[in-house]
């Protein structure tokens, strides 16, 4: 058998270290998606949602805005984490970041 060169085993080590450098940076897991907001509970424990926006394409600003008056149009949220009951899909609202909270608006599909 043949040695592999070290050299080579370093350019290969560089040339994957160099495909991870320019990566962008994520706000969440991968697994995130964005949904739209229908309303919470009274006591704020669940938020329920109409759909996935995420798993449907669409794009903030060309399929979908949040309009005034302020209430959450859209949140982020583990799809794995998602529950059903009569009221609807919810989860959770300790299981959604607080940072994926779009409360700019009222949610509006564009015609």
């Amino acid at each position: 058998m043949k040695k592999i060169a070290f050299d080579l085993v370093l350019i290969a080590l560089f040339g994957i270290a160099a495909a991870y450098t320019n990566k962008p940076l994520t706000v969440g897991p991968k697994s995130l998606h964005k949904y739209s907001y229908w309303y919470t509970t009274t006591d704020g424990s669940k938020i329920y949602y109409g759909f996935d926006l995420t798993s449907l394409g669409y794009t903030q600003g060309l399929d979908y805005d949040c309009v005034t008056p302020a209430a959450t149009c859209t949140f982020d949220g583990d799809p794995t984490r998602a529950h059903s009951d009569l009221g609807g899909q919810y989860f959770f609202s300790w299981d959604v970041p607080v940072s994926g909270f779009n409360n700019t608006g009222t949610f509006c599909l564009f015609d």
